[in-house]
């Protein structure tokens, strides 16, 4: 930990980072995220001038709906990245009872957010847990973001841009959805499955239509076809015996020897 901050509490813990609020020296609160990066990241990130370029990097997004970053460096003792930024009381997104009107407020400041940083909004946590939000005087519902500072320090160290494979407009696209199904308790919508004509259902994979059933007529005359066969077939067994009853046939002799 560094030696500048006082901790005060343990505000969240994963398996990648652990979050506390810690005062500086002058008695200011911040927030204090140290990462757990994999050992080579963390080489990576200790190569010349890798760390200080990522961190300016951060340090450069400025944004009324982002939280600003303060300060960083690297463990001494174990390498491990840590970050720094204002502490905002606020309520995590996930436990707010949002209105229809509120969702779409919510919407303009996501889709602000996105145009103003453009391809590092790809970086921005969108987990209503971590979105931090807060009511202003005349009653509107304002968010604070923050970076995902795992994955930005993991793809800088991988040099991949920050959020690589994400789209931040399908994420927003995720976080509003879920707030209208859940605060508004709205229905989900499941999305139409196209069949596959004529073949069984023999995996869920697969959504078919029932195989085609044969003509009720040509079934009978299937069978009356078979039944015709087997009687035939009994008939001319039956005349064979009657024949051979009429006409024995004659033992033929076995020759011992040649015919003298």
């Amino acid at each position: 930990m560094p030696s500048p901050y006082q901790v005060q509490d343990l505000v969240d813990q994963n398996a990648e980072s652990v979050v506390y609020r810690v005062l500086t020296k002058d008695g200011t609160p911040l927030s204090l995220t140290r990462l757990r990066l994999s050992p080579e990241a963390v080489e990576s990130l200790r190569g010349p001038g890798v760390f200080d370029q990522a961190m300016g990097k951060l340090r450069s997004l400025n944004h009324g709906y982002l939280r600003e970053v303060m300060d960083g460096g690297m463990d001494e003792v174990d390498g491990y990245p840590w970050v720094t930024s204002l502490w905002m009381d606020g309520k995590p997104l996930s436990e707010r009872t949002v209105e229809e009107k509120e969702i779409r407020h919510l919407g303009e400041q996501f889709h602000g957010l996105l145009k103003d940083l453009g391809e590092s909004a790809n970086a921005v946590d969108f987990d209503p847990s971590r979105v931090l939000t807060a009511r202003t005087t005349d009653d509107q519902l304002h968010a604070l973001f923050s970076i995902d500072y795992v994955r930005w320090f993991r793809d800088w160290a991988a040099g991949y841009p920050p959020g690589a494979g994400r789209i931040a407009t399908d994420e927003v696209r995720k976080l509003l959805e879920g707030l209208a199904i859940k605060q508004l308790q709205l229905p989900k919508v499941e999305r139409p499955k196209t069949p596959i004509p004529f073949v069984e259902e023999r995996s869920p994979a697969l959504t078919s239509y029932q195989a085609p059933r044969e003509r009720c007529l040509g079934r009978v005359l299937a069978w009356a076809g078979m039944l015709v066969s087997l009687a035939v077939i009994i008939w001319l067994t039956w005349k064979g015996e009657v024949r051979e009853g009429e006409n024995p046939r004659k033992e033929v002799p076995l020759w011992n020897g040649v015919e003298k």
